[in-house]
């Protein structure tokens, strides 16, 4: 980055502006609960991405919970790229999550990676149009397990059931747009490190100066529910170390926490989207 460019930057940073979105974005569509933190700081691992401090939903909305549900359903009819203004206000709402510190830590960076969940995917187009280029990665997983976190937080059985199903069919859109990369939270957990490196290699990252990945610190499986997350440090650690923080048995575990009345159910409701992703019942 040039100096003029630099002191560009602290002038915004005085007046409480943000910095211009970079040209490009890695759209990661996932389900909440899905894994996404692990995979949105493995990409934002690399020194030419930048990791925005919000979900993209969280800094485009804020906390009009309503109007987000509202205009999220109205995007199953219309475009929103095609409605004017909305694609300006979301680009600059979500230049605003990305910090002047994460912009100092990566001053060359040309690239954010933008987790985008569940429902949320229907803005694909309105989020692409905010970028020169944009690539989607698809972060699928298996309805049994995704399910059963959903039914843990406190969902009921029929509506966790119906939230798979729908994010699941925007996900089989989005995985058909050009370029898109699909990915399973399944492969992630049976070897992290490999993972890592195959998504890095896909996506043609540079690797971090020190071979380090990013991982957030906090609860996930059992240990999850509604009311207490864990905390949210992200800490730097090798990629071999990322299989002693990701436990291989989660999704195992989280099917048998369900009976198997409650297994036949979900499975049977689900079954149809799941082969939509590429699943088979015991693909788990």
């Amino acid at each position: 980055m040039s100096d003029i460019a630099r002191d560009g930057e602290r002038a915004r940073s005085m007046r409480g502006e943000s910095h211009p979105l970079p040209p490009r974005a890695f759209i990661l569509d996932c389900f909440g609960r899905g894994g996404s933190n692990i995979v949105w700081n493995m990409i934002g691992s690399s020194p030419d991405v930048l990791v925005p401090s919000r979900e993209w939903h969280q800094g485009v909305f804020g906390q009009h919970h309503r109007l987000r549900k509202t205009m999220r359903a109205m995007g199953r009819v219309i475009d929103w790229n095609a409605v004017p203004g909305f694609t300006r206000i979301a680009a600059a709402r979500t230049a605003r999550t990305i910090s002047p510190e994460a912009w100092a830590e990566k001053p060359d960076a040309t690239a954010t990676v933008l987790k985008v969940m569940d429902f949320h995917i229907v803005f694909a187009s309105a989020i692409e149009a905010g970028f020169d280029w944009s690539r989607h990665i698809v972060l699928m997983r298996h309805p049994l397990p995704m399910c059963e976190g959903l039914i843990r937080g406190g969902e009921s059985e029929a509506r966790a059931a119906s939230s798979y199903n729908g994010v699941a069919a925007n996900m089989a859109r989005a995985a058909r747009r050009p370029d898109a990369l699909s990915v399973r939270f399944e492969d992630m957990i049976a070897d992290p490190a490999s993972f890592y490196r195959r998504l890095a290699t896909d996506l043609a990252l540079p690797p971090s100066p020190d071979g380090l990945v990013r991982f957030m610190q906090k609860k996930f499986g059992a240990a999850r529910t509604t009311a207490d997350h864990g905390g949210r440090d992200v800490v730097r650690i090798a990629p071999e170390e990322l299989r002693e923080r990701i436990d291989a048995n989660v999704n195992r575990d989280a099917v048998a926490r369900l009976t198997a009345e409650q297994r036949r159910r979900l499975w049977q409701a689900t079954a149809d989207a799941a082969a939509t992703l590429g699943y088979g019942e015991t693909d788990f």
